[in-house]
C-alpha cells in the first residue's frame, strides 16, 4: 500500500496523438464517380485533408502509404500506387491535393473501377472509397455522304447562289463509344472559280463561312460575297 499524499501536477503538459483518420473529399474524385470521358486519362487527383483535434496537432497526409488503385472491367490492375510501377504521385500542402500523373495512360475503352484508402503519418486509415468511371473515346472518322451534296456535282445553277453544304454523320463505333462529333475547327471545305477577268484565267478561292446544322447532321459554306 501507498502511505502518505500523492500530488498530481495539472499544469504540466500532456501528451496526446493524433487519433482520426485522413478527410477524402468526394465531390473532388478525378476522374469524377459516373463520369464518361472521351480522351486518354493522365491523371488521378482528390483532396485529402488531415483535421488537427482540440489539443492535438494533425500529423499530415501519408503520401506514400496513400493508395489508389485502378482496375478495368475484367478486373485487371491499370495502376496500383502500392508499387513503384504507377507515375508520379504528388501533394500539394497549400490546396490539400493528393495527385498521381500516370506512367501509362488509359486509353482502353471500358468502364472503370478506382479505389482510394488515404493514410495519416500516424497510421490512421480512412475508410476506402470506390467508385466508377468510362473511357469512351471515338476513333471513326466522319462519313461524307457526297450523295447529298448541294448544288449536286456537275448541276447547272441558273440562281444566284449564296452556299454550299454536304451531309456529314459522326457515330460512335460501338455501343459503349460515345461520338464526339463534327470539328467546325478541323473540317475544312473549300470552293473555287475561275475567274476570267483576265487574260489568263485563275482558279480562285470563294471566301466564307463554316456552320454545322446539328439537327441534319449539315456542313454548310455560306458564301461572304
Amino acid at each position: 500500500p501507498i502511505i502518505g499524499n500523492i500530488t498530481i501536477d495539472r499544469t504540466a503538459p500532456q501528451t496526446a496523438s493524433d487519433n482520426i483518420p485522413p478527410i477524402v473529399d468526394q465531390t473532388t474524385l478525378l476522374p469524377a464517380p459516373g463520369s464518361v470521358i472521351g480522351t486518354p486519362v493522365l491523371a488521378s487527383s482528390v483532396k485529402i485533408t488531415d483535421t488537427a483535434q482540440e489539443k492535438v496537432t494533425a500529423s499530415g497526409v501519408n503520401v506514400s502509404s496513400t493508395i489508389i488503385v485502378i482496375t478495368n472491367s475484367a478486373g485487371k490492375k491499370i495502376i496500383d500506387t502500392s508499387n513503384s510501377d504507377h507515375g508520379t504521385i504528388n501533394y500539394n500542402n497549400v490546396f490539400n491535393v493528393f495527385s498521381i500523373n500516370l506512367s501509362t495512360q488509359i486509353t482502353e475503352n471500358d468502364v472503370y473501377t478506382a479505389r482510394l484508402v488515404a493514410v495519416d503519418l500516424t497510421g490512421n486509415v480512412a475508410a476506402p472509397i470506390t467508385w466508377n468511371f468510362t473511357v469512351s473515346i471515338d476513333t471513326k472518322a466522319p462519313v461524307a455522304d457526297f450523295t447529298s451534296i448541294n448544288p449536286r456535282n456537275g448541276q447547272l445553277v441558273e440562281t444566284p447562289l449564296n452556299a454550299v453544304s454536304i451531309r456529314i454523320t459522326d457515330s460512335g463505333q460501338a455501343a459503349n463509344v460515345l461520338a464526339s462529333g463534327v470539328s467546325l475547327a478541323s473540317t475544312t471545305i473549300k470552293v473555287t472559280y475561275m475567274d476570267t477577268s483576265t487574260t489568263t484565267a485563275k482558279e480562285k478561292d470563294v471566301l466564307g463561312l463554316v456552320s454545322y446544322d446539328t439537327v441534319n447532321n449539315k456542313l454548310i459554306y455560306t458564301f461572304l460575297t
